[in-house]
């Protein structure tokens, strides 16, 4: 899969659910993943696993991720360690507290 696949579900009007386990993410599909992640800030659903995601990476997508109303994300068996977990702790707790206003 490359960065065109992402560019073309990007087209679509809505997305809710992204399921992209078991691809290997090439660092030239950074910026194709983030702009799909900034562009459904409603997607609920969001898997990354096994897909040799590193630290650089994941703190890229958990920036673009803080303004979105996440509510599942697999990030299992990828190659990140603690220096990523503090950007992933920011946006649970947003997440969180999202969910808190609309209950």
């Amino acid at each position: 899969m490359s960065s065109k696949v992402i560019d073309a579900v990007s087209s679509l009007k809505q997305l809710f659910t992204f399921d992209f386990s078991n691809n290997v993410l090439q660092p030239q599909m950074n910026e194709s993943i983030v702009k799909m992640i900034q562009k459904y800030p409603d997607m609920e659903i969001l898997c990354l696993d096994h897909c040799g995601m590193t630290d650089a990476m994941s703190k890229t997508y958990f920036q673009s991720m803080q303004n979105t109303k996440l509510q599942f994300l697999n990030i299992s068996w990828n190659q990140i360690t603690g220096e990523s977990m503090p950007h992933l702790i920011k946006v649970v707790g947003q997440n969180q507290s999202l969910e808190k206003l609309a209950m």
